[in-house]
């Protein structure tokens, strides 16, 4: 397993990942324990957890005709700091990114991290 941590401004982003069966995976990301392959786009969020979050992410995608081919969620508690992220099929245009942002409580615009690996 490789992992890198990037420390700056009292804050501290980590990520590792590892091969399973010669595949490039991502197992840690934060303090999240996720399990997922980078694809060429994708969309990485952290938000406020409560109902209604992904339906909300999901219809905005679905109306730019953005299409969600996988999604990996986790969460420390309830309605407590949530992540999701999704691998899509296209890329998120910028504008499509400030939408999400306003219609969810997002941690921080630096929490969110759309483009290709």
């Amino acid at each position: 397993m490789i992992t890198i941590s990037i420390e700056g401004k009292g804050e501290k982003r980590s990520i590792a990942g590892t091969l399973f069966d010669g595949s490039p995976r991502i197992v840690k990301l934060r303090d999240y324990h996720v399990d997922f392959a980078p694809e060429e786009h994708m969309l990485i969020l952290t938000y406020q957890d409560r109902p209604g979050m992904i339906g909300k992410i999901g219809t905005i995608m679905g109306a730019h005709d953005i299409n969600i081919a996988s999604m990996h969620l986790g969460r420390r508690e309830k309605l407590g700091e949530a992540m999701v992220i999704l691998s899509l099929d296209s890329a998120v245009p910028p504008f499509v990114i400030e939408e999400v942002r306003k219609a969810l409580p997002l941690r921080s615009s630096a929490d969110s991290y759309a483009g290709g690996v």
